[in-house]
């Protein structure tokens, strides 16, 4: 081997990790790329229509709104929609940009939790090709990468013990989708257990979701619609499950309608109970945490919610998915619970690729990965205090 042979190849291990970053990013962004074409019935039904009605009444169009997603949503449509782009390629290169900060989150998380740059990289480049973000933005044109990446955010500036920003952040992922509820629990938790920060801290969130909202504001908005939009959501198709094989669909047909109302109380009751159960196996055990354990919980909240609140769609998963990759860097033996998850998540998915779906399987998937999670999680916390 030549010396410059040499220098090259030393050159190459020196920045290694640097390298195959790049390289993982660039054959991301190929991938985005060639699922440019495909264009949804969210797109076809939604997004395009609401596109035009911007194009046509212009900004002023804030004031009564166009769909049923937020103010902030709307905002970012109406000002795409005076731009001279294609829509399609507008709408999902905004959520594709958000793959990519929340890639460099929940690196970012995986290293303060491990210490260790290569785990950092790897949960970088996992999540950009995680089937459910590349196919809910790139192919979809769907913005859950969006609350999600505010969500992480949230969690690392939690665990980070900065409050102000973690509401702030948590305000933002509020401000643009109402499933960021789904972190609510584990914040509610951490204020109780650590007594790090006060209740005032939460008033942040309301208030970055009104500061969202000014632009429709100034239109003539009314303030209450910031929160009629998704009072409005929590109506909408009222169903035991939407696509999502969570514990209701167990017991009934995924589209099943009849008695909905017992499904409804129900369904908030049980996620209510489980989640007090879990926090109460806590507070017995332990009198501190540390922030792999705090991760673990956020994961573990985030997915009782999904899998017993009734209404579920089969994008409510992404958060859980999202925190529990974090996790499994920290923690190796959560490795089949997040296939199990990636595994349920890809086959919601499978509309795009014209594959059937065994709900009643599915179900039964996902009520082992959730019991699995919470045994591991919570003898884990109570071995640890025993230790």
């Amino acid at each position: 081997m030549f010396s410059i042979e040499k220098k090259v190849w030393q050159l190459i291990r020196r920045h290694m990790l640097a390298l195959l970053l790049a390289a993982g990013v660039l054959l991301s962004a190929w991938v985005r790329f060639a699922a440019r074409g495909y264009v949804s019935w969210d797109m076809t039904h939604a997004f395009l229509p609401w596109h035009e009605q911007f194009r046509a009444g212009g900004l002023a169009t804030l004031k009564t709104g166009v769909g049923d997603y937020s103010l902030a949503y709307q905002f970012f449509i109406a000002v795409m929609a005076q731009l001279p782009i294609n829509p399609v390629y507008g709408y999902k290169v905004f959520s594709i940009l958000f793959d990519y900060l929340l890639a460099a989150a929940v690196g970012y998380l995986a290293y303060m939790l491990t210490g260790s740059r290569n785990k950092g990289g790897a949960a970088c480049l996992i999540t950009l090709f995680l089937p459910m973000v590349w196919l809910n933005s790139a192919a979809w044109g769907q913005c859950d990468a969006i609350y999600v990446f505010f969500c992480v955010l949230s969690v690392i500036f939690l665990l980070k013990q900065r409050p102000i920003a973690c509401f702030i952040a948590y305000g933002a992922a509020l401000a643009f989708k109402l499933q960021a509820v789904f972190l609510l629990p584990f914040l509610l938790f951490a204020y109780a257990f650590t007594g790090k920060f006060s209740l005032a801290h939460f008033l942040l969130t309301p208030g970055v979701m009104l500061v969202s909202g000014l632009p429709a504001f100034l239109m003539g908005r009314p303030l209450v619609d910031l929160f009629r939009i998704y009072a409005a959501q929590t109506r909408y198709s009222p169903m035991a499950s939407l696509s999502y094989p969570s514990f209701w669909t167990l017991m009934t047909p995924i589209r099943y309608a009849e008695n909905y109302a017992i499904f409804h109380a129900a369904g908030i009751s049980l996620a209510v109970i489980s989640l007090a159960l879990m926090m109460w196996c806590v507070f017995v055990h332990r009198q501190s945490l540390e922030r792999g354990e705090l991760l673990a919980l956020s994961f573990l909240f985030a997915y009782a919610c999904v899998f017993f609140l009734p209404n579920m769609h089969e994008r409510y998963d992404y958060l859980p998915i999202i925190l529990c990759l974090a996790l499994v860097l920290a923690k190796p033996k959560m490795l089949p619970i997040l296939l199990g998850l990636v595994y349920i998540n890809l086959r919601t998915y499978s509309d795009l690729f014209a594959m059937p779906k065994n709900w009643l399987g599915l179900s039964v998937v996902n009520a082992v990965c959730f019991a699995l999670s919470a045994a591991v999680i919570l003898r884990d916390i109570a071995r640890t205090a025993k230790d």
